[in-house]
């Protein structure tokens, strides 16, 4: 039942504008989470404490916007983290490394992602979504979509498609204005 309702919490955020996430007053927290990387390393939710900001990027190894907006982001990370503040990390979840109509692993699809994390030197953990991260796909309508989540789990913005480092620059400005 919990799932559920944050399910439907972020349902309906995801059909606001990101700027109003931004300036809600009340934490809305993501999904928590105990999945593995593709190298099969377990990670969970707790990774958010880890960081002022973690980006989590929802894509898929057949997604060319999500191939050309990975360099873009790790670009920001690199330029960002390099300033001192704020800190800023980043994991993806490999939608498509389960299958979408029954939730299965897809071996094949795992070996694809791991090639292709490695021909974009993608330098932050890839996951196979567990049930939970799982479900939000189910309110994801376009590839790349990009949650940011503070130390504490809660969800500072969120958005899709192909953001650039400039785009990314200007989130994090509006996120950490002060």
């Amino acid at each position: 039942m919990k799932t559920k309702q944050m399910l439907a919490l972020l349902l309906a955020l995801c059909l606001l504008p990101a700027v109003c996430l931004a300036e809600s007053e009340e934490p809305v927290p993501f999904v928590p989470f105990e999945a593995e990387t593709i190298e099969g390393e377990a990670i969970s939710s707790d990774i958010y404490a880890q960081a002022d900001y973690t980006i989590v990027m929802y894509s898929a190894t057949w997604c060319s916007a999500c191939h050309q907006c990975t360099p873009e982001l790790i670009a920001f990370l690199d330029a960002y983290n390099a300033q001192g503040g704020a800190t800023v990390q980043a994991v993806s979840v490999m939608t498509d490394t389960r299958s979408y109509e029954t939730g299965e692993l897809e071996e094949d699809v795992v070996e694809d992602a791991k090639t292709l994390k490695e021909s974009l030197e993608i330098p932050y953990p890839v996951l196979i979504p567990d049930d939970n991260l799982f479900a939000v796909m189910s309110i994801i309508s376009y590839f790349p979509t990009f949650f940011v989540v503070d130390s504490d789990g809660n969800i500072a913005y969120a958005t899709y498609g192909g953001l650039t480092q400039g785009d990314w620059e200007t989130v994090f400005e509006e996120l950490t204005a002060v």
